[in-house]
């Protein structure tokens, strides 16, 4: 930390504004200590946290499932894959209508 110089034209201060200013000084340098305390903390917290991730491997060797219960989850996935069909079909639509108003606009331009 450098201290600068005070300007040849700056005001003197009083000894009570210096002792006020030196307080506060040491107030922001405690504040500074705690910030970087609990930076460390909450990166320290971070990594724990990654290395738990990194170490959470799923793997399923076997489900066990009577074929009416999955008869049951086929009709749900297929009934919930509608509105999925349904957007993208929207999507779709929207994009070749404006390709093809493009087009037609380039083959009136071109004849």
């Amino acid at each position: 930390m450098t201290i600068e110089q005070p300007h040849p034209s700056a005001q003197p201060v009083s000894d009570e504004q210096a002792s006020q200013l030196a307080q506060i000084l040491s107030v922001q340098q405690e504040q500074l200590k705690m910030l970087q305390l609990q930076t460390e903390r909450v990166v320290g917290a971070i990594q724990v946290l990654q290395q738990r991730s990194d170490n959470r491997n799923v793997a399923i060797n076997a489900i066990t499932m009577s074929f009416g219960d999955m008869v049951l989850l086929l009709v749900k996935i297929a009934l919930a894959s509608i509105p999925a069909a349904i957007i993208v079909l929207i999507l779709c639509s929207i994009v070749l209508a404006l390709l093809g108003g493009i087009f037609a606009a380039m083959l009136r331009a071109a004849f």
